[in-house]
């Protein structure tokens, strides 16, 4: 039994003992193969199936016996020795939440690769569940001022910090192998990480804005993972500009009102929200000359943000904060996603709620 969500996957019931070909084998066929990883530092209760063909596995409920993994023998190359030197192997899958998804690339290829095009491949599967679904789980779970909840990235192990593994099968020789080793330069390790249950957000469509806030949801995922924040700071401006106008740079005093446009509800609040924007970015005193935008303090005079704003408390508010001018454009970019930018340009400029009368 599973119920379908509107936000476009299905939460479906226990697969405790299920194999998981009779869940994924249907997406197989030559030279498309199944590509399964683990995600550290992430806690799933129930499988969540999304439309896009992949599915998420909680721990230890779901078989992986049928994949028929191939043990590195004396004739392999020494690529294959230096992932089993990795020591990822199929219990490791045993232990770990379980991305499952549809892949279309070269087997031979990959069987005859040297151990850095192994890492290289981890590292592109890893971004292509983000693309398929964790950029979207990530948006609607994480918060840019809360870092205890950040997942680790797909492919990494929670065994083992240093290392990360891929397990790919081919249906047609009906054989399996497992790829590790160190794919990646940083785990995150402040709390507990992620449960990934509840979701409600759904993918973008596949509109002209629907590709541009699929870009916009891996910015927000890189921005998550930033830790020094300083450029934390100046890359959710960045992130704010490019939801502006994903075209062409525009002045920050064009951004911000586009951005008031999502966040205020009464004329002096969009007042208000245009001078904080200036407070943000380039501030310049006209009588001192004396610079106080923060931005421009970080990017042009070399000042860290803890300089600016000492409080660590203050921090945080402040990418709450961001996060909350963040949030409202990207969602609504997802609900219109199947527009062409031109038009949603024209809905963004009907967007005038400050203008209302207030109570």
């Amino acid at each position: 039994m599973s119920s379908e969500d509107p936000a476009g996957f299905k939460i479906s019931g226990t697969v405790m003992d299920e194999d998981i070909l009779s869940h994924c084998g249907a997406w197989l066929r030559p030279g498309v193969h199944l590509v399964v990883l683990p995600w550290a530092r992430t806690l799933a209760e129930s499988p969540i199936e999304f439309l896009e063909e992949i599915v998420i596995f909680p721990s230890g409920e779901i078989a992986l016996a049928s994949l028929n993994i191939q043990e590195t023998s004396p004739n392999d190359s020494l690529a294959w020795h230096q992932s089993a030197i990795s020591r990822v192997d199929l219990e490791t899958f045993d232990h770990q939440t379980l991305i499952a998804f549809p892949l279309s690339f070269d087997w031979d290829a990959l069987v005859a690769g040297s151990h850095n095009d192994h890492l290289d491949f981890i590292q592109f599967l890893s971004e292509k569940a983000d693309a398929l679904a964790l950029d979207s789980i990530r948006f609607q779970l994480c918060r840019l001022d809360l870092l205890d909840t950040l997942p680790a990235k797909a492919g990494q192990i929670d065994s083992n910090h240093m290392m990360a593994g891929a397990l790919l099968y081919n249906a047609q020789i009906m054989q399996g192998r497992i790829i590790g080793g160190a794919a990646f330069t940083h785990f995150p390790t402040r709390g507990l990480g992620l449960s990934i249950d509840h979701l409600h957000v759904p993918a973008p469509l596949d509109g002209e804005v629907g590709h541009h806030v699929a870009h916009a949801l891996r910015l927000y995922g890189s921005l998550l993972e930033v830790e020094d924040q300083s450029l934390k700071f100046v890359q959710a401006i960045s992130l704010l500009e490019f939801l502006s106008d994903p075209y062409r740079y525009q002045n920050f005093v064009e951004v911000k009102k586009t951005i008031a446009r999502y966040v205020a509800k009464t004329t002096a609040d969009y007042q208000r929200l245009l001078l904080r924007f200036k407070e943000l970015t380039g501030n310049k005193d006209q009588q001192t000359g004396i610079e106080q935008g923060y931005r421009t303090l970080i990017v042009h005079l070399g000042k860290r943000l803890r300089e600016i704003v000492p409080s660590t408390d203050a921090r945080r508010q402040l990418f709450l904060e961001l996060d909350g001018y963040i949030r409202p454009i990207i969602g609504h970019m997802i609900e219109h996603s199947d527009m062409d930018w031109e038009s949603y340009v024209d809905v963004r400029r009907s967007m005038k709620p400050f203008l209302l009368p207030e109570n």
